[in-house]
């Protein structure tokens, strides 16, 4: 099991890592609200070299901005997807979100 970080903790690793951070108190805010498991965690992999290093010059801000673009994106297809099936448009359908299934119509 992971030793348990404050969110402080949690920026001195990412700078000791190689990711710039320009606001501290910008990126624990960030962390506060939506945890550093959904921003960093999930989107760490793309900000990598082969080696499991941060690419040079990454920022906590680019990682941000991707979480941000991405919880937007999965908001739009949410939305819309809804109205289809408000309007019956899917039938026998399975739509799959981020590996989870909205719904299953028989």
């Amino acid at each position: 099991m992971k030793e348990y970080r404050t969110n402080e903790e949690l920026i001195n690793y990412l700078e000791s890592n190689g990711v710039n951070i320009l606001d501290k108190e910008d990126a624990i805010q960030k962390i506060e609200r939506y945890t550093y498991y959904s921003i960093v965690n999930t989107y760490k992999s793309i900000f990598k070299d082969k080696d499991g290093n941060y690419i040079k010059s990454v920022s906590f801000d680019e990682i941000y901005a991707l979480f941000e673009f991405d919880k937007e994106l999965k908001n739009i297809i949410l939305k819309y997807c809804v109205i289809q099936k408000k309007l019956g448009i899917f039938n026998n359908t399975v739509i799959y979100i981020g590996g989870d299934c909205l719904w299953k119509k028989s």
